[in-house]
């Protein structure tokens, strides 16, 4: 283990634990889920909670010490994330004063809530663990406790009720910039509760949108790029990371899980009796999910965090219709996860040979294609739906729809 790792993961009673962050040895405390002083701690909050962007003069090679570290916010920042500092934690600290009292309130951990009999083992961010790994885990876990207190507990009338404050006049650019005018953040229930039905398939989308857009906003590279590639990525590759998001936290073996307690059995005799056989969207869509791209997923022994790195890289899968930076923006983001989900594989499997380990990462990127494959019949279905069975998508999702995340081609 090198010095950077035994920093983050020492323990908060050690004799004289130095900052995570610039190495200060002065006012160390355990914040935000690491050793660092009040300063940084101070300047975490600060830019979380105001959502600020900076942008570094000399690419990223700015020195983060007790010296240095107010010279340069943008590779601070960088700093405070790669160290494993949690964004789950500054919402917490959120909180009204009475619920948070005390220093042990800041200081606690968040695993993410379990569906019932998971497939995938569960994530949480561990020392040891590649920083970017836990970077991407961290982001996923904040979703988990970013939602409006009148939704914590959604029920079947609260779906039918959301279908009527869906932000269907907002258009994507608005949307990204404002996501709750597109959907309450209600709370996740990945308990697989009711069988689906067309208000659900509706909750899916519009939700899953601005969970989509929680989680872009989360990394300091998307944040940077203008609003036309920000826009251009989502029209591209909305459907085929927010699909994974959602199957991050399904019981598989059961169905598919839509966060509001529904779910799409997969079960033929639990679908015959819902009346659901002859179903398009299960016929055509979820069959091929569950033929074509959940088994290797599940026979190469996939864990959420893995499940997580494959959402990034769908999401960030850019092509020539992007702007340059953004193209590179995306290359280096994409370069960055493949490289530490390399050495994720090395801690999860450490008998396996680094061919063995390459192999392993090529069949699960081999999914891919076969996801954004399924998307092309998804996409004449949901059209379907929305003729034939009364399924409102006006607004951002029938924008997304048409445009059918097709690459385009620039010779």
């Amino acid at each position: 283990m090198d010095d950077k790792d035994s920093i983050c993961s020492s323990s908060i009673e050690d004799p004289q634990p130095n900052c995570s962050v610039c190495s200060d040895d002065r006012d160390i405390g355990l914040h935000y889920g690491i050793p660092s002083c009040f300063g940084c701690k101070a300047f975490f909050r600060r830019t979380v909670r105001e959502r600020k962007t900076y942008v570094c003069s000399k690419d990223g090679r700015c020195v983060v010490d007790k010296k240095c570290r107010n010279q340069c916010r943008a590779c601070r920042y960088e700093m405070c994330i790669r160290k494993g500092m949690l964004l789950t934690e500054v919402r917490e600290d959120r909180k009204p004063e009475k619920v948070k009292r005390g220093r042990k309130a800041v200081q606690t951990t968040y695993d993410t809530p379990s569906p019932a009999n998971p497939v995938f083992p569960q994530m949480s961010t561990t020392p040891g663990v590649p920083n970017f790994i836990n970077f991407l885990s961290s982001i996923d876990q904040s979703l988990e406790h970013l939602y409006d207190p009148a939704f914590d507990n959604i029920t079947v009338a609260d779906v039918e009720k959301l279908n009527d404050m869906y932000g269907r006049h907002v258009s994507l650019e608005e949307g990204l910039q404002k996501p709750d005018l597109v959907c309450p953040r209600t709370k996740f229930r990945w308990d697989c509760e009711r069988v689906f039905n067309t208000l659900d398939v509706t909750f899916v989308w519009y939700r899953g949108f601005v969970a989509i857009a929680d989680w872009t906003n989360g990394f300091p590279q998307f944040r940077q790029l203008s609003l036309a590639d920000k826009a251009q990525l989502f029209r591209l590759n909305f459907l085929s990371s927010s699909f994974m998001f959602f199957l991050q936290y399904s019981a598989l073996e059961v169905g598919f899980a839509m966060g509001n307690g529904a779910y799409i059995p997969h079960d033929a005799q639990e679908l015959r009796k819902n009346g659901l056989c002859g179903n398009q969207l299960v016929d055509t869509v979820t069959y091929r999910y569950k033929t074509e791209i959940f088994p290797p997923l599940i026979n190469l022994d996939i864990d959420q965090r893995e499940l997580g790195v494959l959402k990034a890289i769908l999401f960030f899968n850019g092509d020539a219709s992007l702007s340059a930076e953004a193209q590179r923006t995306c290359d280096s983001i994409v370069s960055s996860i493949i490289e530490a989900w390399f050495e994720y594989q090395k801690l999860r499997f450490p008998d396996m040979s680094t061919i063995q380990l390459v192999k392993r990462q090529s069949q699960i990127l081999l999914v891919i294609p076969k996801i954004m494959h399924v998307w092309q019949s998804e996409h004449d279905v949901y059209l379907m739906y929305t003729v034939f069975h009364g399924m409102n998508l006006d607004g951002i999702p029938m924008e997304l729809i048409n445009n059918r995340g097709l690459k385009a081609v620039v010779k």
